[in-house]
């Protein structure tokens, strides 16, 4: 009779910490969704402020991955805060824990561009890699590029074509582009004028400009300075952990 009693009452605690937590995780989605309308000024006249604290209230004690990772972005641009690039990666850092895709990605992207946090491509990497396992395209997509140009991994054709067609078959353009660019060039796979073409097409069908460019030219890249800047960068954090290292 006791242990009846006993299961009774385990029973009745569980279920009132369930109703709890349901309530508690209801609450702060309303604030969320309250927080948004301030913020993208839908229903509500935009309020950086309002939509900040709120934000601020379901990421300290709601736990929630998208707030914390919308407050990232509000110290990055400076909305309803004091800008903080270093509060903004802590920030989105803190929204990866459970594996939220997008929140890896913009992780990677922080890491990718030394916002808040000292420049890595490897690790830059990582979190493009584990945002891509969870079916994130974008990340595909930079894989694919991080491959292409060997940035914080040995270069790959092969691979970058890998992601550039898983990302492009998810309708990422910019990854459509680059297929044109390894076919025409035959970087990863057979050249194939033919292939190349149809990629860009299918690029310029969607708005991606340099496309129909890079169709005209008889060489690549389009955008050499840029991607120069990239491979430098690399270099010179590889040599300077290579000191460290010697150290």
């Amino acid at each position: 009779m006791k242990n009846r009693n006993v299961f009774l009452i385990l029973a009745i605690v569980l279920c009132s910490y369930s109703v709890t937590a349901q309530s508690d995780a209801a609450t702060y989605f309303a604030k969320y969704i309250t927080a948004m309308k301030f913020y993208e000024g839908k229903e509500l006249p935009v309020n950086h402020e309002k939509a900040f604290q709120l934000m601020k209230e379901c990421a300290d004690e709601g736990q929630m991955d998208e707030a914390m990772l919308k407050l990232g972005v509000m110290y990055k641009l400076g909305l309803g805060t004091q800008k903080s690039e270093k509060k903004a990666f802590e920030w989105v850092k803190n929204a990866t824990y459970n594996n939220n895709p997008k929140a890896l990605y913009i992780l990677g992207d922080f890491y990718r561009r030394g916002l808040g946090v000292e420049q890595s491509f490897s690790q830059a990497k990582i979190s493009f890699e584990a945002s891509a396992k969870y079916g994130f395209s974008k990340s595909k997509a930079v894989l694919g590029y991080f491959y292409y140009k060997g940035l914080g991994t040995e270069q790959s054709y092969k691979n970058a074509v890998k992601f550039f067609k898983e990302a492009s078959e998810e309708g990422e353009v910019t990854a459509t582009y680059f297929l044109g660019v390894c076919h025409k060039n035959g970087y990863g796979v057979t050249k194939d004028d033919s292939k190349a073409n149809y990629y860009f097409k299918q690029a310029k069908k969607s708005g991606y400009k340099r496309a129909e460019k890079e169709q005209d030219l008889h060489s690549f890249e389009v955008d050499k300075k840029r991607d120069l800047n990239y491979q430098n960068n690399f270099l010179i954090i590889r040599g300077k952990k290579a000191q460290q290292k010697a150290l």
